[in-house]
């Protein structure tokens, strides 16, 4: 399955999916002049997200076990916690393309995600979107930050993860 993510803050389009250019942390300056002082460093790898009791069990529990999956795979840097809301969600659906999986707003730190895709399509969207609030840009086919998700996290991930975090 290709689906493609969408990916806000400071958008490019690149073959069909757009998406943004994760900042680093530290101060680091948008397109449109605002400066954002990178506080978030830590955060965005130990953080709780409220998922929208509008999705069914099984697509929330495809939620957490992205989330589960990010934790094994960075042998547990990523610790993500959840809660399920009927108001003020983090994650949250939205959209109806079937091309369009999900995507991440980097301003906000929402994800939203199209709530008539699959468990398993969701999943892997959802790790996706996940390493863009790492600040894992797209990367090559074959790996899960491919603009064109179709693959879990694989080695080259936590490669680009580790390139990333282990100096921070």
């Amino acid at each position: 399955m290709r689906v493609a993510c969408f990916h806000v803050s400071l958008l490019l389009l690149l073959g069909g999916c757009t998406y943004a250019i994760q900042p680093e942390c530290g101060a680091y300056t948008e397109l449109d002049g605002r400066v954002v002082d990178g506080r978030m460093c830590q955060e965005r790898l130990r953080r709780e997200y409220a998922i929208s009791s509008a999705f069914t069990p099984d697509q929330q529990a495809a939620i957490h076990a992205a989330g589960d999956a990010w934790n094994a795979a960075t042998s547990g840097r990523v610790a993500l916690t959840w809660r399920i809301v009927d108001a003020g969600a983090t994650i949250y659906p939205a959209g109806n393309d079937p091309a369009v999986g999900g995507g991440y707003d980097s301003y906000d730190s929402r994800m939203w995600l199209r709530p008539s895709q699959d468990p398993g399509a969701m999943g892997l969207i959802v790790a996706h979107e996940l390493g863009h609030s790492f600040g894992l840009g797209h990367t090559e086919p074959g790996e899960l930050m491919d603009k064109w998700v179709n693959v879990g996290i694989t080695a080259a991930d936590v490669k680009h993860f580790d390139e990333l975090w282990l100096a921070r």
